[in-house]
């Protein structure tokens, strides 16, 4: 996930404050912005529900299985509990 940090060029351009907005920043070049975090929010919801479809549907998605969503489960109430997990 890209920092979310103040976009200095609205205030500079005299619009208010300074915008939130997603970032990254390639090695070789400038930071570049993402998008309106709003957008991206629903971008990202649109894009969980159609993995649930494929899932529900039978068909290609990059869930994790139900294998590794159990061992999830049982890995943080482990740490929850404060035993140490089994290796």
């Amino acid at each position: 996930m890209s920092p979310l940090i103040a976009d200095p060029t609205r205030a500079a351009a005299g619009q208010g404050e300074p915008a939130l907005s997603y970032v990254r920043h390639q090695a070789d070049g400038p930071w570049q912005t993402e998008g309106d975090p709003a957008a991206l929010r629903l971008r990202g919801q649109a894009d969980q529900l159609d993995q649930w479809v494929a899932l529900i549907e039978g068909r290609a998605h990059s869930l994790p299985g139900f294998a590794e969503a159990l061992a999830v489960q049982e890995t943080i109430e482990t740490l929850l509990a404060g035993v140490a997990p089994a290796a």
